[in-house]
């Protein structure tokens, strides 16, 4: 071994060589980056989970509150029959005033004229 390939600063080992303590080292050095980097990308998604998550909630929000504004199907179905019903029966009750009607005028003008007859003329 030539004293170029020498370390000045160690025991006689060369540039290359390295010693069992500082090999654990390097290793545990990036174990914990590793899982340094894996806790980061873990956060992050994390972050947009939690982030998605709140988006969701708001829209369910959204949903309940449009939902509480408006009726369900069976509610206006009940409704727009209740409202037929009651056309129908002002339909019935308009047919029963135009026939009394109907039946009204002819008499009306019987006795307005029998009237004339005997006071008038």
């Amino acid at each position: 071994m030539s004293t170029d390939e020498r370390d000045p600063y160690s025991s006689g080992r060369r540039h290359s060589d390295v010693s069992l303590r500082e090999y654990v080292e390097r290793i545990f050095i990036g174990h914990d980056e590793k899982h340094g980097a894996e806790q980061r990308v873990h956060e992050n998604e994390q972050n947009e989970l939690d982030r998605r998550l709140g988006e969701l909630n708001q829209l369910r929000d959204e949903v309940l509150t449009d939902r509480a504004r408006f009726i369900t199907r069976e509610v206006n179905e009940a409704y727009r029959k209740e409202l037929q019903t009651q056309i129908d029966d002002l339909k019935r009750s308009r047919a029963v005033m135009a026939g009394v009607a109907l039946v009204l005028i002819p008499i009306a003008g019987i006795v307005g004229a029998a009237i004339m007859r005997a006071f008038g003329g």
